[in-house]
C-alpha cells in the first residue's frame, strides 16, 4: 500500500511524545505574595503577572497562564524597583575642550571685555546616555541593594550636562535607557583640575579664571546671559535680521534650562550654597532642584514654601569618636566604587576618627582598644574601652589627642546629618534620595536606616526610593509603584526593607529577571567605569 505524503507527516507527528510547555523567557507569576505599592498603599497575599516587561494584572484570584514561570511569594514581598535620583558613576565623558574662541593677546593688550568662549566647566551640550559606561561587576551591588533604575549625570564641571535615566538590566544603550535628557547639572566648581597627592587625596591644582567661588558664579551667570541673548538674536534672525546667532552647542543646549522645560540640578551642601542656588534659580527663573543638601533643613521652611525638590544624600560619614572596623560593613572591597560622586570622603582626620586607615601605614594591632561613644545625643566619647568577646576588630588607628570638646561637636554635627531629612519631612520639602558620596549600595541602607531611627518615616522613606524619585524623573506613570500597566521594575525582599536582616531575593528590571541566590550574572559586553570626580567643597 502507499500513503499519501500529508498521511505520513501525520502519523510522524502523532508518534512523537508529548513535551511539557515550557515557560516564556519574560512572563512571570509571583503567587501568593505581599504587595507594597510604594504610595503607602498595602495588598496581602496576591498574584502578580508579568508579561514582557509590564505588569499585565494583580489580583488573588487569577488564572495563572500555562506558559508563565511561577514563583511562589509565601514569604516574600514586593516594592517598586529603588530608584537613585543623582548617580555620576557609570558615564565617561570625553575630554573638555574649554576654550571654544580665539584667546586674546593680553601681553600686548588687556581687553575690558569678557572672552566670549572661554568656559572652563562649562560643558551643558554633553549629554551622559551617549557616554555610559556601566559594567555588571559595578551593576551587581546595586541590584543586590534593590535598585533597578538611576539617573546618571556627567560628573563635576560649573555646568556639567545633561542626565539620562537608565534601568541597571545591563543590556545596550538602546534597551536601558529610560528617558535620555532629564535635567541639566550645576555646581560652584569644577573649573579646575584634580591630581591625588601623595596621602592619596584629591587636591585643587587650579589656575587662572574663573579660579574662585567669585569666578565660578561670575562664569555661570555669564554663560546664562549669552544663553539669554542667543534666544533674542536667533528670534530676531528667524525674523528676517540681520546678525546671525553663533553656531554654540553650549549655549543652544541651555534654551530647555532658560524656558523651564528642564530642570536644573544644583549641587549644594551647605546652607550658603543653598541660598546662591537659590539667588541663581531666582535670577534667571530657573526650575531648582537641590542635590546633596546636607544642611538642606537650616531652610526647610523656604524650600517647602517655593515647593523646591531636594536630592539628599546619606553620606554622614562615620560617627565621630568610633573607628570603623577595616572590611566590615559598608567597606568597599578593594577600594571599591564610590557611587554617586563628589563629597563622599568621610571623616578627614588620621588619628582614630572617621576617615578610616591612612594609607600606606603600616597595620595595628588588632586588638587594639577603641573609643565608643557613651550613648547620649551630642555628648562626648567617655574614653576608651575595650572591644567585646567575639566584637570585630578595630581599623588601625593611631593615639587620638583631640579634645573631647571637639569630638562632642562633630558629633552633634553628625547627629545633624542624620536628622536633616525627617526635618525636610516635617516641613514638607519634597525629596528624594541620592547615593552621591555613599561607599557602595550597603552603606547607603545602613545610612537609610540611622535616617528612620531618627524621625523619618517608613513610608516616606519607600516613597524617596521610588514614586518620589520617579516623579522627579516625570516616568510616574510607567515606575514607582506596583500598579496593572506599569513597567516591571520590582524588588523582591524576604522582608522589611528597613530591616537590616531582610534580603534582595529577586529584582525584575523591564524583561530581566535577576535570581540573586541562584543565579550568576549573565555575560554582557564589559564597559570600563572610572572613579566619578571629586566636587568642589565651598
Amino acid at each position: 500500500m502507499r500513503l499519501t505524503f500529508p498521511l505520513c507527516i501525520g502519523l510522524a507527528i502523532g508518534a512523537l511524545p508529548a513535551v511539557a510547555q515550557t515557560p516564556a523567557p519574560d512572563i512571570y507569576a509571583l503567587v501568593g505574595i505581599r504587595v507594597e505599592v510604594g504610595d503607602g498603599r498595602v495588598i496581602e497575599k496576591t498574584t502578580v503577572l508579568l508579561r514582557h516587561g509590564i505588569i499585565e494584572a494583580i489580583g488573588p484570584d487569577m488564572k495563572i497562564p500555562a506558559e508563565a514561570e511561577v514563583i511562589k511569594g509565601e514569604g516574600l514581598t514586593v516594592y517598586p524597583g529603588f530608584m537613585d535620583a543623582q548617580m555620576s558613576a557609570g558615564v565617561t565623558p570625553p575630554a573638555a575642550q574649554p576654550d571654544q574662541d580665539t584667546a586674546p593677546d593680553t601681553a600686548s593688550y588687556a581687553p575690558a571685555s569678557m572672552r566670549l568662549a572661554n568656559r572652563k566647566g562649562i560643558r551643558p551640550e554633553l549629554r551622559a546616555a551617549d557616554y555610559l559606561t556601566l559594567t555588571e561587576a559595578s551593576l551587581t551591588p546595586l541590584r543586590q541593594a534593590g535598585f533597578t533604575s538611576a539617573l546618571i549625570a556627567p560628573p563635576g564641571g560649573g555646568i556639567s550636562g545633561v542626565s539620562a535615566l537608565v534601568n541597571l538590566s545591563g543590556t545596550p544603550r538602546r534597551d536601558s535607557v529610560v528617558r535620555p535628557a532629564v535635567t541639566m547639572g550645576f555646581g560652584f566648581g569644577g573649573a579646575r583640575t584634580f591630581n591625588p597627592n601623595q596621602d592619596g587625596q584629591q587636591r585643587s591644582s587650579g589656575t587662572g579664571y574663573p579660579g574662585s567661588l567669585l569666578g565660578y558664579i561670575a562664569l555661570l551667570r555669564q554663560t546664562l546671559l549669552d544663553a539669554r541673548y542667543y534666544k533674542t538674536v536667533e528670534t530676531a534672525f528667524a525674523k528676517g535680521g540681520s546678525q546671525r546667532p553663533p553656531t554654540d552647542d553650549s549655549l543652544m543646549a541651555l534654551q530647555p534650562v532658560l524656558s523651564g522645560e528642564m530642570p536644573v540640578v544644583f549641587d549644594a551642601d551647605s546652607e550658603n550654597q543653598i541660598v546662591r542656588a537659590m539667588h541663581i534659580a531666582d535670577e534667571f527663573g530657573l526650575k531648582l532642584v537641590v542635590n546633596g543638601g546636607a544642611e538642606a533643613w537650616k531652610l526647610a521652611p523656604t524650600l517647602a514654601k517655593k515647593q523646591i525638590p531636594v536630592l539628599v544624600s546619606l553620606n554622614f560619614g562615620d560617627e565621630p569618636g568610633v573607628a570603623r572596623a577595616a572590611g566590615g560593613p559598608g567597606s568597599a572591597p578593594g577600594g571599591g566604587l564610590r557611587l554617586g560622586g563628589g563629597g563622599g570622603r568621610p571623616g578627614g582626620r588620621r588619628n582614630g576618627t572617621p576617615g578610616g586607615a591612612v594609607p600606606g601605614a603600616p597595620p595595628a594591632d588588632p586588638n587594639a582598644p577603641v573609643t565608643t561613644p557613651t550613648g547620649v545625643p551630642g555628648a562626648a566619647p567617655s574614653g576608651r574601652q575595650t572591644p567585646a568577646p567575639g566584637a570585630a576588630a578595630a581599623a588601625p588607628e593611631d593615639e587620638d589627642d583631640t579634645p573631647k570638646a571637639v569630638i562632642a561637636e562633630q558629633h552633634r554635627k553628625w547627629e545633624e546629618k542624620i536628622a536633616n531629612v525627617s526635618k525636610l519631612q516635617t516641613a514638607g520639602v519634597p525629596f528624594a534620595f541620592t547615593m552621591k558620596g555613599s561607599r557602595n549600595p550597603t552603606d547607603f541602607m545602613d545610612s537609610l536606616r540611622k535616617a528612620i531611627k531618627a524621625g523619618l518615616s517608613r513610608e516616606n522613606a519607600l516613597k524617596a526610593l521610588t514614586v518620589n524619585a520617579a516623579k522627579f524623573c516625570n516616568v510616574d506613570r510607567q515606575l514607582g509603584t506596583v500598579e496593572k500597566g506599569k513597567i516591571a521594575d520590582l524588588v523582591i525582599m524576604t522582608g522589611d526593607f528597613a530591616d537590616a536582616k531582610t534580603k534582595v531575593r529577586y529584582v525584575f528590571i523591564d524583561k530581566s529577571k535577576f535570581d540573586l541566590e541562584n543565579d550568576r550574572p549573565a555575560a554582557r559586553p564589559a564597559f570600563p567605569i572610572p572613579p566619578p570626580a571629586e566636587d568642589d567643597d565651598q
